[in-house]
């Protein structure tokens, strides 16, 4: 238990001492072409492929965007997140521009209208196992030095900056005022299905000025 605790911790870029990230794990700070990675993986696996542009526009958990179910998860101004979230703790993420909006209608096409995005011909179990070695093909590994879960990375330090508007503190950002950093903070956690803003610093960096 010990092992795969520090295990999570390494591959989050999250400080042991702290539980805050000491660099950035998003797409882009490893200078990876976001949309052109997901779309080659797509190229192989459309359903592989919309459950990455899932993570990358809402930023869900891997296992979030595998589980969710885009016809009943959409409720218009918002998306509603229910199932595979960890500890069973519903969030509801809002649908604020075209990219959030086309990729959510691109994964009700995939989708059976009570069903999620996994090959109907698979269990979860059986399609993870797909999933990861579809990724794992196109160099999506932490050797390579990013994996499917900087995407959320990069869409919760997205939402820093669409709040603050400067970089989050990881990002090289510069000094923002304490109360719309707090703020943030807190929109970022919900985002991210956290209960407490403090976990926001293992996504955006050290909040002290």
């Amino acid at each position: 238990m010990i092992q795969r605790y520090e295990k999570q911790i390494r591959e989050s870029g999250i400080s042991r001492r702290s539980m805050v990230a000491d660099n950035d794990r998003s797409w882009s700070a490893a200078g990876v072409d976001v949309q052109k990675k997901i779309g080659e993986v797509s190229a192989q696996d459309k359903r592989v492929g919309i459950q990455l542009e899932l993570q990358r526009a809402f930023g869900l958990r891997a296992r979030e965007s595998m589980q969710l179910r885009p016809h009943q998860a959409d409720k218009g101004h918002y998306l509603a997140v229910s199932h595979g979230t960890k500890g069973g703790r519903d969030r509801v993420v809002e649908i604020g521009n075209k990219y959030q909006r086309d990729v959510l209608d691109r994964a009700k096409a995939l989708a059976s209208k009570n069903g999620s995005t996994i090959d109907p011909k698979k269990n979860l179990s059986q399609w993870k196992n797909h999933y990861y070695r579809v990724i794992r093909s196109h160099g999506i590994t932490r050797d390579s030095g990013f994996t499917s879960h900087g995407l959320r990375h990069e869409r919760l330090n997205e939402v820093y900056k669409e709040v603050t508007g400067n970089l989050s503190p990881v990002q090289g950002g510069g000094k923002v005022d304490r109360e719309i950093d707090n703020f943030a903070r807190q929109e970022v956690a919900e985002v991210a299905g956290h209960s407490r803003s403090s976990i926001s610093s293992a996504y955006l960096g050290s909040g002290r000025r």
